[in-house]
């Protein structure tokens, strides 16, 4: 197989992105797409093939359930300390990640009170907060709802590392000077509370914390932000001979604070570098191929609502990681059942034929928590590239010293080899021999495990539901492979017995009654209590991710029974049937699903 890049210009990339603070609807996000923009020129794109497209960073507007983020840039951030004696304590010169993202300008004088997480009304007994700070290690939009909107401080100063991991070394006590990615809400009503937040190391936390408790602690802080500008999406299309086919979409969120090395800066850098290939050796190709870098979710929502006929997409997410350093691992996350997922084989296929020695590689059921769910919402399938766990993730660590150049020439050449199997004029780039191979082993082992469900499951709907997808995907993959005589054989004389056919069943149906992803409007739709209520429904580890596929089977038209049969077979994890209805009976409620038989 031809090595089409060895990963060092794409970390090159990755170095120049970590210096600009690319927060959605802020001047360093506009300066990395002008830098990207600039790249694209340099490969040999023209003006008509690159376009950035601008949507409102108002805190107002909103498209469907999401709320366009306030554009917000920090100036300038510090703390000190007053009580019980001077001392400097930490300023954006040491990283700008010190000032939660969403805190509004403010200077004054604050005593600090300890809420411990600061997540539960009981955290607040018997303190008065108002128009003080909180010491808290919790999530801190819910330490948000309680403290500030509800008990009237003035902000917070917190540790919180999500995602904690001692296998890992992911703890504070393990990280003592890290600080943490964190924000409060985006949109322009909970701005102007004027509420501010500085996210702390763990060292400065406990030292404050024992500080609190035998004295009287004052702060001075100091914030400036400033907000305005708009939301940028960057396009690039490489031209295919077909227009009138559907395109393949290959995406990467350009967002997060400097320097966000392998979040996301990685994955812009390994979307630019194919772009590059692609247009370098002016490959043939029978679809175009649309490049995108979007500010994640909040860009891709709007683009995709307006932008969803996709043949199949791809998504990298954290595609560089120095495995040793970071402890991390390569992940292929395949599409949901819901979409037409055959795309999934043939990246799973260049994947494990580039692998480099000694790598720790997955493959895994749908999960969302980036892009691709978004496209996956409108029906295409768009398998995930990414890494996780990561030490650093969301930190001040997670800079270009975290990303193995030879992590990245691996992504890129798999997404290289998946558009050039799937696309490709000429046949001589076709998978052959091993790359066929594998690609017919990963479809055939998706195969079977649908032909079990079949063969085990009496639900009329969910039979019908397995069959339709099997028949989908096969039409596809024909599309692309030219079957070997004995699979061909086989699989069509199982397509053959499959009945698809509509059947009516004593159910409860419902439909969304908006387009795309269930978005961050929710918040403003329910109280805390309500969301609290919510997150006990599910599994710890798929309330924020797989419950969307939930909503995208119902508007498969698929009944509730069905859906939870399909859910449970997909995921292999406990959510009751009681529970599901709870959760869209509550969905019903704030008039996001509606009955319709």
């Amino acid at each position: 197989m031809k090595l089409w890049n060895n990963g060092y210009r794409a970390w090159g990339t990755v170095f120049k992105l970590t210096g600009f603070h690319r927060i959605p609807g802020s001047v360093g996000f506009d300066g990395a797409v002008e830098y990207l923009k600039e790249q694209l020129l340099l490969s040999g794109y023209s003006e008509e093939d690159v376009r950035v497209i601008e949507y409102p960073a108002d805190g107002i507007t909103t498209t469907e359930t999401w709320i366009h983020p306030l554009g917000w840039n920090v100036l300038h951030g510090e703390l000190v300390m007053e009580e019980p004696e001077q001392e400097f304590l930490l300023s954006t010169g040491y990283t700008p990640l010190v000032v939660i993202l969403g805190s509004a300008s403010c200077e004054g004088k604050f005593e600090v009170v300890d809420v411990g997480k600061g997540e539960d009304p009981t955290n607040y007994e018997g303190k008065d907060v108002k128009g003080k700070l909180v010491l808290s290690n919790g999530d801190p939009r819910k330490v948000f709802d309680l403290a500030v909107e509800r008990y009237g401080a003035k902000g917070l100063l917190n540790h919180f590392l999500r995602n904690e991991d001692e296998q890992i070394e992911r703890t504070g006590k393990h990280q003592p000077h890290i600080v943490n990615y964190v924000g409060l809400y985006r949109d322009r009503e909970h701005f102007e509370k004027g509420a501010i937040g500085f996210s702390i190391p763990y060292a400065l936390y406990t030292r404050l914390k024992k500080t609190v408790e035998r004295s009287k602690v004052v702060v001075h802080a100091r914030v400036e932000v400033e907000t305005g500008g708009t939301m940028k999406v960057l396009e690039a299309r490489f031209k295919g001979k077909n227009p009138e086919k559907l395109p393949v979409v290959v995406m990467a969120h350009l967002c997060h604070p400097s320097p966000g090395a392998n979040d996301n800066a990685s994955g812009s850098a390994a979307v630019l570098e194919v772009a590059r290939i692609l247009k370098e050796n002016a490959f043939e190709l029978q679809r175009s191929v649309v490049f995108l870098w979007v500010p994640e979710m909040l860009g891709s929502v709007p683009y995709f609502l307006n932008n969803h006929e996709f043949w199949y997409g791809i998504n990298l997410d954290m595609v560089g990681e120095d495995q040793e350093k970071t402890h991390a691992k390569f992940l292929l996350v395949k599409s949901p059942w819901s979409t037409n997922g055959f795309a999934d084989h043939f990246v799973h296929a260049a994947l494990t034929m580039r692998i480099p020695m000694g790598r720790r590689f997955e493959v895994m059921p749908y999960s969302g928590g980036s892009d691709h769910y978004v496209l996956e919402s409108f029906g295409v399938g768009c398998p995930f590239l990414g890494h996780w766990p990561d030490t650093y993730y969301h930190t001040n660590f997670d800079t270009s010293q975290m990303v193995d150049p030879s992590e990245l020439g691996w992504t890129v050449n798999s997404v290289v080899d998946t558009i050039l199997w799937t696309t490709s004029v000429d046949r001589e780039m076709k998978p052959k021999s091993i790359a066929l191979r594998r690609i017919l082993s990963s479809y055939m082992k998706d195969l079977t495990e649908f032909l079990t469900v079949m063969e085990t499951e009496e639900h009329p709907a969910v039979k019908c539901f397995i069959a339709d997808k099997m028949k989908q995907e096969y039409e596809e993959m024909s599309k692309i492979l030219d079957f070997p005589p004995h699979i061909k054989g086989m699989v069509e004389s199982v397509m053959m017995k499959l009945r698809s056919e509509d059947t009516e069943v004593e159910d409860e149906y419902y439909r969304k009654t908006f387009k795309g992803p269930l978005g961050n409007k929710l918040q403003k739709l329910t109280t805390f209590e309500e969301r609290q209520e919510m997150e006990k429904l599910f599994p710890r580890s798929t309330f924020t991710s797989n419950n969307e596929e939930i909503l995208n089977l119902l508007d498969r038209g698929l009944g509730l029974q069905a859906v939870h049969k399909i859910y449970t077979r997909q995921f292999g994890e406990g959510v009751s049937m009681e529970n599901l209805k709870r959760y869209v009976e509550f969905l019903e409620s704030k008039n996001l699903l509606e009955r319709i038989r």
